[in-house]
């Protein structure tokens, strides 16, 4: 095997299928269309009830480089652990079933790695709609990046909420930094962003942020962001509150995520008082919030925070006069309104 400093490093590719035969076939062409030669592309089947299966054989027969895994249905996790057990590389890149890689993705993100002594890689996340084909774009000829110290990349991890760091798209981990890491299975949500979290505590080297149109993330109605019935919302409750109780085992912060559950369950109660029709009961989700406000990390939550919400669950006319207020005196200082009304305004007509 390679050395993981060598400019002939091998890179193990990880796609995780189930049900994906409509954008399969474009996401395999993309890798093998890499200009980087050195990989492996493993296709990890998680049962898959549709053609998923066969595409991944037929491929598989056409390429020595394609490695298929054929298994029963345990989810997510399951398939990416059965692939890291069985990848060769001295890097392990992460790809989704119904996504892009510009054919000089791959190469470039491990330049940039290798130069800067990095174990972990990102690429910036650009959606495109399922519609979308890659056409051969154009090869950046000087590609812009971030380079990251360790405490920087987990300090942007933990407090911003960065989509592009949370996703395991694009990513690319060293053998070093990933050894010993599993995805955590039986977990329905953010599986990946708890794995990211381990390797970032493993490693002390610095990482790169590469950007511009690397990934092309296809955004479409299977995307489990679309989901919005109670138990969706409520996994994913669970999997901030993961991310949290986690970060602070590790780092000794519950960075954005105390917060984030905070605001994603008043927003959820908020909109089951006003739309009654989604099925969401409001008693439940208020519980939900206020075991937030109880909990052991609340005291962490910003005062201004607290205090809205405490507000909203007392008196809602109280709350929504208040915020009127609030915005009104913030555009007299700012001349910047209410975020939350700006998809709700006219557009004004397009100037001749």
């Amino acid at each position: 095997m390679p050395d993981a400093a060598a400019p002939n490093a091998l890179v193990s590719v990880i796609v995780p299928i189930y049900n994906g035969e409509a954008f399969l076939a474009d996401c395999i062409e993309s890798v093998l269309g890499q200009s980087y030669p050195y990989l492996e592309l493993l296709l990890a089947d998680d049962g898959s009830s549709d053609r998923s299966a066969e595409i991944c054989a037929q491929y598989a027969l056409r390429d020595a480089r394609i490695k298929f895994l054929r298994l029963p249905h345990s989810g997510v996790s399951a398939a990416r652990n059965a692939a890291l057990a069985q990848a060769r590389g001295d890097y392990f890149f992460f790809l989704d079933c119904d996504d892009l890689l510009h054919p000089e993705a791959i190469g470039t993100e491990l330049r940039l790695m290798q130069e800067a002594g990095c174990e972990i890689g990102a690429p910036d996340l650009y959606n495109v709609p399922e519609s979308f084909r890659l056409d051969a774009p154009p090869a950046p000829s000087d590609p812009d990046y971030l380079w990251l110290s360790p405490e920087t990349t987990r300090a942007i991890f933990t407090d911003t909420g960065d989509f592009n760091l949370w996703a395991i798209g694009g990513k690319m981990v060293s053998r070093h930094a990933a050894s010993g890491i599993s995805f955590p299975e039986g977990v329905p949500l953010a599986e990946d962003t708890l794995f990211l979290i381990e390797v970032l505590a493993r490693t002390d080297k610095p990482s790169i942020l590469l950007l511009g149109k690397w990934y092309y993330r296809r955004i479409h109605q299977n995307n489990a962001i679309h989901r919005r019935t109670f138990a969706a919302r409520e996994n994913y409750l669970k999997s901030l509150l993961r991310l949290r109780d986690r970060s602070w085992e590790l780092f000794g912060t519950v960075g954005c995520w105390e917060l984030r559950s905070v605001s994603y369950v008043f927003n959820w109660y908020r909109e089951s008082e006003e739309r009654p029709g989604l099925g969401h009961p409001p008693d439940k989700v208020r519980q939900l919030l206020l075991g937030l406000l109880r909990d052991e990390y609340a005291h962490l939550i910003p005062f201004k925070r607290r205090f809205t919400v405490c507000l909203y669950m007392i008196c809602p006319s109280l709350y929504q006069l208040s915020k009127k207020l609030f915005w009104a005196i913030h555009k007299l200082f700012t001349g910047e309104g209410d975020p939350e009304l700006h998809g709700l305004l006219p557009k004004p007509p397009p100037s001749s």
